[in-house]
Order: structure tokens, then C-alpha cells, then sequence
């Protein structure tokens, strides 16, 4: 085998980081896995997606090294769980699956990302994640919940279509912060319906960032003194105040909320962001906006896409 490989400039023993000169000089698909404190662990996987795959264990002792040939990789990693049936693995993170339709699904998401190994801290090692992006923990003051309705236009002379839906009416209804409509739904009919609802909603943005730009004054009553006094730890990161205190509140309502350190209160600034929730915007509604959006001038559309055809949100 060794004679019929082409190995350029490669020498042996070859280092993992050389396998990929090896299969591309072959027109192979190769897979490198290392073995460390009884672990299997990705080293090199292959971006080709060949049927034949050939996987190797990278197996290192002292000053000496080895690779072996992985014939069934069920059989390498049989005592990872319980269930003996047969698993499909997935060679970027090791995850198993039961069905092949399964592991599908899940390589269209962890193909974009390098191998990984999982290493969890040893027992009594201090190890902490941090969750520092605080102002995403803030719940938005303002929500608007529309829809659209369309009318189903048979047609003819289309081929492949045999009908057309012509959107004729919408209605919006703006959630404000205590969880209460601001004012009475506002339902619209016409033919210009998208185009109206852009405007429409383009309008209520403006009075809503209006609103979220006021920073209402801080109103605190006696008890609220007397808890910023008390307080001994920030809210936010769990740390010890002493001197580095402020007093946050709700920029809308003026509410005291807490106390926290200066850098922590900066962090938990209000988003200035209004979602527009749709049912089935994806399959639906997205498509009857899309028309509109073109003819809207001086803003810029950001889009999440799905396909070619569907979005998952798109923000103005």
C-alpha cells in the first residue's frame, strides 16, 4: 500500500498536519482521530463527503507514535453508551445518532465548524462561563403582533400556477411595556395593502423610537432608598459592591430597579429594538412584504435567510 501511495515531499512518520497533503495528492477521504486518557477525539476530518472513508487513530505513547485503521467505528466507541444497537457518528463532534436521517439534519449545522473536543474542568478546578451580554436579558418594551390577509385569484394563463394571492387587508396591534395595547388594534383594506402597511409601521417606528430615545427621570420611594443602601452585591455579576454602586432604573417608566457596579449598569442599557411578530411569516407573510420593501427609500433591510425564497426574520 505504502508503494502505490504518492507522497511528494511528505515524509515519515507523517504528522496529522500532513495528512491532508496525502489525501488530496490520492484523491482520498482520510479522518484522523487521537486517543488520549482512554478519549477519542477528532483531529483531522475531511470537508469531502466520499461513501469511502478511511479513519485512522492517531495513537502517541512517550516518543513513539502510531496509526491505526478503524474498521468500525461502533465498535471503537461501543462503551460510550448504554444502547447497543447500531449508532451513526458524526466524526466532526463524535455525537451519535440512531437514524442516518438524523445525522444528516445535524451535519448541515456542525459542518461549519472545525472538529471539537470536549474537555470539562477536573474535579474541584475552578471553571466559570461568564454570561456578560446582559441587555439581551431585558425584555423589549414595545412588540407589535400583525398579520395579512390575501384574496386567491384563480389564473390561467400562467402555466405552472394555477392561482395568485393578491393581499387585501392587514391589522397590527402594538404591545406596550406593562403587557397592554397602547391603542385599539388598527386594521387596514384596500388594494395598496403591503405597501400602506410599510408606511403604516414605518410611522409607528418613528414614535416608538421617539419614546425608547426619552430617558424618563428616576422616581425612588423610601423603600427603594433604603434597599440600594442595604444592598451588598450586584444584581448582574454577583460581586461585592462597596463604594462602586449606582442606582439603575427603567429608563421608560422611571422605576428604581436595582443596585449596581457603574460598568454593570452600562452593560444593561435598553435595546433599542422593536420586533414585528407574524404568524408564518417564513411561508407566508414574508413573501407579500417582500414586494414592499423594494419602494421603501433611504433604509437599509438586513435578512436572516432560509432559502432563496424564505426568511426567517428581516429587520429595517
Amino acid at each position: 500500500m505504502e508503494q502505490e501511495l504518492r507522497w511528494r515531499n511528505v515524509t515519515c512518520p507523517v504528522q496529522p498536519c500532513k495528512v491532508p497533503i496525502i489525501a488530496k495528492l490520492n484523491n482520498l477521504r482520510i479522518n484522523v482521530f487521537g486517543y488520549e486518557d482512554e478519549e477519542v477525539f477528532p483531529l483531522y476530518i475531511s470537508k469531502r463527503e466520499d461513501t469511502r472513508v478511511i479513519n485512522l487513530l492517531y495513537i502517541t505513547q512517550g516518543n513513539g507514535k502510531h496509526y491505526c485503521l478503524i474498521k468500525n467505528m461502533n465498535r471503537l466507541l461501543y462503551d460510550l453508551t448504554k444502547c447497543k444497537k447500531e449508532k451513526f457518528y458524526c466524526y466532526s463532534c463524535l455525537h451519535r445518532f440512531t437514524t442516518e436521517s438524523f445525522l444528516k439534519d445535524h451535519l448541515s449545522y456542525c459542518n461549519e465548524h472545525s472538529p471539537q473536543r470536549i474537555v470539562m474542568p477536573e474535579p474541584g478546578e475552578k471553571s466559570v462561563l461568564e454570561f456578560k451580554q446582559h441587555k439581551f436579558s431585558q425584555p423589549v418594551p414595545y412588540v407589535i403582533d400583525a398579520d395579512f390577509e390575501a384574496l386567491i385569484e384563480p389564473m390561467q394563463d400562467t402555466p405552472g400556477k394555477t392561482a395568485s394571492h393578491i393581499p387585501c387587508r392587514y391589522a397590527y396591534l402594538i404591545i406596550g411595556p406593562n403587557g397592554l395595547p397602547l391603542k385599539p388594534i388598527t386594521i387596514y383594506r384596500g388594494v395598496d395593502a403591503v405597501d400602506h402597511f410599510i408606511e403604516s409601521i414605518v410611522k409607528e417606528k418613528n414614535i416608538l423610537a421617539a419614546k425608547l430615545r426619552t430617558i424618563t427621570p428616576m422616581h425612588m420611594t423610601s423603600r427603594d432608598l433604603e434597599e440600594f443602601q442595604k444592598a451588598t452585591h450586584c444584581n448582574l455579576c454577583k460581586k461585592w459592591l462597596g463604594k462602586d454602586r449606582v442606582r439603575d432604573h427603567d429608563h421608560i417608566s422611571g422605576k428604581y430597579r436595582q443596585a449596581l457596579h457603574f460598568k454593570c449598569n452600562l452593560q444593561f442599557q435598553q435595546r433599542k429594538m422593536i420586533p414585528c411578530i407574524f404568524h408564518n411569516l417564513r411561508n407566508y407573510d414574508g413573501h407579500l412584504i417582500m414586494q414592499g420593501l423594494g419602494k421603501l427609500p433611504d433604509h437599509e433591510i438586513n435578512v436572516i435567510p432560509n432559502t432563496m425564497e424564505k426568511c426567517i426574520s428581516f429587520s429595517i
